[in-house]
């Protein structure tokens, strides 16, 4: 009798054991103890092929001995000797034979799949290894099909064998295919079926929308989609992993030695862990959870932090430590985009794992093991760990190393700690901060300057975890190495609460509430906000405070307020920026200015106020970047002499249009070799490209020069217009009146009446300036200078002749705001038909870009809006404090 050293079954044979090795993961590659129980022969091998050797001389031995015994017991009776015959041939059964190489194939698949090599890599190696096998098996075929033709010719077997023959051949020829194993579908099919593969789950966060291309009408499309990240059931995982083979009698010897000697050699020994109670009739198991980000793509690269993800892993503490280290032993529990947990916070990844293990802890998990373990387990987390950043995002802490708190014990500076050795006992511990943080929803005042961001995520609900001080001290060796200290940095400064300064009057109490509550600062409140914020500044700094100081304060207003942020830059340019290209700007700054002013004016002395803003220009012109293009310049002006001679067939035309729009570009731009630094004016654009304002030739160019933006004001405008109502909704209730509108609901609207009511409160939101000198334009002035509203019957070839401006606008006849009868777009005395207001205004966006003119001061911060919300240009440095509220109200309702 053959005995498994596992698991103490027996066989008759050593070829059934070994095949049952398999089971314990065991072959002849394996390097492992191994002990033979054979007749009391108790040698140990350290490697699987010795060991099956060695089987296979006790087998020899055995069979010696039975063939001893057959000769000394001969009978002479020919039909005695025929029904031993019939016993004693060695014959396996057909299931046996396709079981072993069914468990052959499926372990071959599985190593290629456990190892590092790509999922195609490995689906080629299967592929030519069926080819291999195909080609062995022809080849054997070939050589034995005549001897197995002479041999069932002279002993005529029955038809059962040459059957059984036949399937084997078979199933030899290509077993991968015979087993259902040839494809990743079939793999991943026969793996679950198995329960060794534990298909995750996705787990939606939130919605979002992206661009997508719509096939029937070949347009891009915002499409809400569900932004998710991928679970494992820690269940089902821990359930596989404890019922292999061995894994249980490993973790129940480690149970019965903890605290035998009086050496701490693991958690167990310790006195802490002994405080725990465990469970009668229930056997703890301790988990330990470690997260960290890591980069899938180039992290250097240009698109770093695009592929990046958050991995959650898991691991078994009540293994031995030998076996933890093991890679098959680590557990994916989640993978999430580093984008959507910045986005979502890392709670909404937590929260799943955190009941799941509170389910594990409270109900316990059934494991039936082959080792004779068959009861419930109950399991725990015993630590949750990770590098600083991982740590720093489950507690709250910032992401930041460069924050001016980062002692664990005291609130000491960043530039004091470099100077001492020792706890500041004057400053209050950031301990007591975190503790009442864990206690209260809402962290405390102390808590938030400390440069806390986030809530932290509160593991101590589930009673699987217990939130316990850390003992350990800090390390400062380093701090006084070298006598020199090194020259400070510039440090940023202390957040300020901006929560306090808004209740130290009854007015910043008002607006507080109000704000909070709409969720949306109107102008009024950003008046008291900005005056209130920076009456604190004057107290504290005086009329000059430092640019770190300004700077401090504005973040300060969005930490307090974080759907202010503006998702352009930094988030807070609205109420402060810094710019090496123009004079400091934003709210704080010009309230300051003022305040300066006004007080020179008292005093009676001159000082300078600050220069004067730069003349509007489109920001898309300097910020997008056009396609270069080679060029011979005499082709180009050759083509261009016959475009202004030729008007069919309008396929050449509609071609050399397209062929000349570098050379056009170049043109209007004024960089043509010899060419005056001048620009050349609409008309005389017009004179040498008369084409240029035929049907879908400004849409050509503007694809031509801006790839992949030509749709995007048709694709996104339902959705942006729809805030801005909701928007205006909040800021200025008062609209509907200006627009005659007051009657009707915003239900009442349709899509098309509310994406054009949309273009007119534009104005209405973010009126313009009379001139580059200043002077604030009214509504209808800004009204006029974008949409110009006539009434039905206008001529307009009288229209035409009578404005004498020349920069490009909307004229709508006829109708209502909502819904215009006709719409033109006028350009030089161009007047240019349009199905459609957003057609038009489209069509007029797109000719500002083309003919590189300037945005009219009384309608500028109306086509900002377009350029950087609509068609996604990166916004200039000097904006408007309006427009930059606006686009963080419509991101942070996106979100």
């Amino acid at each position: 009798m053959f005995s498994c050293c596992k698991c103490v079954k027996s066989f008759e044979k050593s070829g059934d054991l070994w095949n049952h090795l398999k089971i314990h993961n065991i072959n002849t590659k394996t390097r492992t103890k191994l002990a033979c129980h054979v007749q009391e022969c108790f040698k140990t091998f350290y490697h699987g092929y010795s060991y099956k050797r060695h089987l296979q001389y006790h087998d020899s031995i055995a069979q010696n001995v039975s063939d001893e015994d057959s000769h000394g017991n001969a009978v002479s009776d020919d039909e005695s000797v025929s029904d031993q015959s019939e016993v004693l041939p060695n014959e396996k059964p057909k299931e046996e034979i396709s079981a072993n190489i069914k468990h052959s194939v499926s372990e071959y698949v599985a190593k290629l799949k456990s190892s590092s090599l790509p999922s195609s890599t490995v689906q080629s190696i299967i592929c030519d290894t069926r080819e291999l096998l195909r080609n062995v098996n022809e080849a054997v075929l070939q050589v034995s099909a005549p001897v197995i033709e002479d041999i069932a010719h002279d002993i005529k077997p029955s038809d059962d064998k040459i059957d059984s023959l036949q399937s084997v051949l078979h199933m030899v020829k290509d077993p991968f295919d015979y087993f259902s194993l040839s494809t990743v579908h079939k793999q991943n099919q026969y793996a679950h079926e198995c329960k060794v593969l534990i298909k995750p789950e996705e787990i939606v966060l939130g919605k979002a929308y992206r661009e997508c291309l719509n096939v029937r009408t070949g347009r891009t499309e915002q499409k809400q989609v569900d932004e998710t990240f991928q679970y494992v059931p820690i269940g089902d995982s821990l359930k596989v992993l404890l019922e292999q083979p061995g894994y249980m009698s490993v973790i129940s010897q480690e149970k019965d030695c903890a605290g035998e000697k009086e050496v701490l050699q693991t958690y167990r020994d310790g006195s802490y862990y002994r405080t725990f109670e465990g469970k009668q009739n229930c056997l703890d198991i301790e988990l330990l959870l470690y997260n960290d980000d890591f980069e899938t793509a180039n992290p250097l690269g240009s698109k770093k932090g695009k592929h990046k993800l958050l991995g959650v892993y898991l691991t078994v503490a009540s293994l031995p430590k030998k076996y933890q280290a093991k890679l098959e032993n680590v557990l994916l529990v989640a993978l999430a985009k580093s984008s959507l947990v910045s986005k979502y916070g890392v709670n909404a990844v937590l929260q799943r794992i955190s009941d799941d293990l509170e389910v594990l802890f409270t109900e316990g998990l059934h494991i039936d093991s082959p080792d004779g373990f068959n009861g419930t387990i109950r399991l725990r987390l015993l630590q949750a760990v990770g590098d600083n950043l991982a740590l720093n995002t489950i507690l709250g802490f910032a992401g930041s190393f460069s924050a001016n708190y980062y002692c664990r014990f005291c609130k000491a500076l960043k530039a004091i700690c470099r100077k001492q050795d020792k706890a500041n006992d004057s400053a209050e511990s950031v301990l007591t901060g975190m503790q009442m943080g864990w206690e209260s929803p809402e962290l405390s005042d102390d808590f938030m300057i400390s440069d806390v961001e986030s809530v932290p995520f509160d593991l101590s609900q589930a009673s699987t975890i217990a939130v316990d001080e850390d003992s350990c001290s800090s390390v400062v060796n380093d701090l006084n190495s070298s006598s020199d200290t090194p020259p400070l940095k510039r440090q940023k400064a202390v957040r300020y609460d901006v929560g306090e300064i808004l209740k130290k009057t009854m007015e910043g109490r008002k607006t507080l509430e109000e704000v909070t509550r709409m969720k949306v600062c109107a102008p009024h409140n950003t008046r008291v906000v900005c005056n209130l914020c920076t009456e604190h500044l004057v107290n504290l700094h005086g009329l000059r405070p430092g640019p770190d100081m300004k700077g401090a304060m504005a973040s300060s207003i969005i930490a307090e307020f974080p759907f202010l942020k503006d998702p352009a830059g930094n988030g807070d340019e609205e109420w402060y920026f810094k710019s090496s290209k123009c004079p400091a700007g934003g709210r704080i700054e010009n309230r300051l200015k003022y305040l300066r002013r006004i007080t020179a004016e008292k005093d009676k002395k001159q000082v300078g106020v600050g220069s004067p803003e730069d003349i509007a220009s489109t920001s898309s012109s300097e910020d997008l970047a056009s396609p270069q293009m080679n060029y011979d310049l005499a082709d180009m002006k050759v083509i261009t002499e016959w475009l202004k001679s030729h008007n069919t067939p309008q396929k050449d035309v509609v071609a050399k249009m397209q062929l000349t729009s570098a050379y056009r570009k170049d043109f209007v731009h004024s960089t043509l070799p010899g060419s005056s630094r001048k620009k050349p004016c609409v008309a005389e654009v017009l004179d040498e490209f008369p084409h240029l304002l035929s049907p879908g030739m400004i849409e050509q160019d503007y694809e031509m020069l801006f790839s992949g933006r030509g749709k995007h004001l048709y694709t996104k405008w339902p959705v942006v217009s729809a805030c801005i109502l909701e928007y205006a909704n909040r800021v200025s209730p008062g609209w509907k009146a200006r627009f005659n509108v007051q009657h009707r609901k915003d239900t009442d609207f349709s899509q098309d009446e509310r994406m054009n009511l949309a273009f007119c409160l534009l104005s209405h939101l973010f009126p313009g300036k009379k001139s580059t000198k200043g002077g604030r334009a009214s509504i209808q002035e800004a009204l006029d200078n974008f949409i110009d509203f006539q009434k039905e019957g206008t001529n307009v070839e009288a229209y035409k002749s009578s404005h004498g401006r020349n920069q490009p606008f909307i004229l709508a006849l006829g109708g209502h705001f909502c819904n215009p009868a006709q719409t033109f777009v006028v350009l030089e005395h161009h007047v240019l038909e349009q199905k459609s207001l957003v057609a038009a205004v489209d069509l007029c966006y797109k000719i500002f870009q083309i003919f590189d003119l300037q945005y009219p001061c009384q309608a500028r911060a109306m086509w900002v809006v377009m350029d950087t919300i609509a068609f996604d240009v990166k916004p200039g440095a000097q904006e408007s404090g309006a427009v930059r509220a606006f686009r963080a109200y419509y991101h942070f309702n996106q979100k």
